[in-house]
Order: C-alpha cells, then sequence, then structure tokens
C-alpha cells in the first residue's frame, strides 16, 4: 500500500509541474535560436579573451 501511495504522490506531482512545463516551453523555444546566434560569438570571443588575459594581469 505504501508504494502505491508514494506513486500517486509523485504522479500528482508531475500533474502539477505539467502547466509549469507547458508554460515554459514556448520560452525555450524563443531561446533556442538566440542561444544558437550567440553561440558562435561566444567561440569567437574566446581567443580574445584568453589572448587579453595576460595583459590585465
Amino acid at each position: 500500500m505504501g508504494f502505491r501511495q508514494r506513486t500517486l504522490d509523485s504522479s500528482l506531482l508531475l500533474v502539477s509541474f505539467l502547466p509549469l512545463t507547458a508554460y515554459r516551453l514556448p520560452l525555450t523555444a524563443y531561446r533556442l535560436p538566440l542561444t544558437a546566434y550567440r553561440l558562435p560569438l561566444t567561440a569567437y570571443r574566446l581567443p580574445l579573451t584568453a589572448y587579453r588575459l595576460p595583459l590585465t594581469v
């Protein structure tokens, strides 16, 4: 009986998280292209930062 109760609790928790996930999904989908766009910029900036680091110390 205890096991079934735990399963019920976890499924209830899952159901309460569902609206949050459904709300967060468009945000994540919107943020993905931004991250993909920012990635080359970061990759380009990294060597520059690594080059500038000894100069700032």
